[in-house]
Parts: C-alpha cells; sequence; structure tokens
C-alpha cells in the first residue's frame, strides 16, 4: 500500500496511513510465521518471541486502526474509491494473516503430538529415579 495522496480529507488520509502501517505489521509478521513453518519450529525460541513482538505491534495498530475509522466516521464524509479499495486489501490480508495463524498453530500442535510420548517416557523415567534415591535413602 502506498502514502494516502494529499488531497484527501484528513480523517480518510490518516485511516489510509494507519492501514498502511497495518499492512507492513501484517507483512513482517507473515514472513515470521512462514519462516517458523519451513523450519517445523524446531528451536526457535527467538523466532516465537519476535513473533510475540509483532502481534503486539499488530494489535497496537488494529486500536489505531479502529480510532482512526471512527474518527473517519465522524467526519462524515463519503469513501474514496481508494479508500474502499484499501479496506478490501486489507480484509483480504486479514484473512490471510488469520489462515496462516491457524495453520501454525495447528503444525504445533501436530509437533505437540509427536513430542508427548517421548515427554511423557522422559517424566516417567525421571519420577522412578526419584523414587529409587528416595527409597535407597530411608531403606
Amino acid at each position: 500500500m502506498h502514502p494516502p495522496p494529499n488531497n484527501l480529507p484528513p480523517a480518510q488520509a490518516q485511516l489510509m496511513a494507519c492501514l498502511a502501517t497495518q499492512e507492513t505489521h501484517y507483512a513482517a509478521a507473515t514472513e515470521l510465521i512462514s519462516r517458523l513453518q519451513q523450519s517445523g519450529g524446531a528451536g526457535q525460541q527467538n523466532e516465537l518471541t519476535e513473533l510475540q513482538r509483532r502481534l503486539a505491534r499488530i494489535r497496537s495498530t488494529g486500536q489505531e486502526v479502529q480510532a482512526a475509522t471512527e474518527a473517519f466516521y465522524r467526519e462524515g464524509q463519503p469513501k474514496s474509491p481508494l479508500l474502499d479499495a484499501a479496506l478490501k486489501n486489507q480484509e483480504v490480508k486479514l484473512l490471510e494473516f488469520l489462515n496462516q495463524i491457524d495453520q501454525l498453530q495447528q503444525d504445533f500442535r501436530t509437533i505437540q503430538e509427536r513430542l508427548q510420548p517421548q515427554l511423557d517416557s522422559e517424566v516417567t523415567r525421571r519420577s522412578m529415579h526419584q523414587a529409587y534415591q528416595r527409597s535407597m535413602r530411608t531403606g
């Protein structure tokens, strides 16, 4: 999305600028999600932390978009074709982003299901080891 033209009413220009910022954050988070999916989530704690930061930015800009939208509607001006196109584009980007988040969640569930038996056996082994050590001390 490009910067809004100068001939738009102020509230519409502000809303377009907020949408452009939000689109930038969607793109950055989407790229990060793609990298996480390609790596299978293995050993990617830094990327997960970065994803949390980017999601926080998306929430923050979402609040800015909401405030700018309310200001635009208070102004009472009709939507320009440019704003209408930007809103439709934003809706498409949001749906793509949400689908990618859903897929990432499914990928992590699959990884968890694959690792759960290993984790369970490790917990059992540790519990047995601790019980054996306690019995040796008291026995």
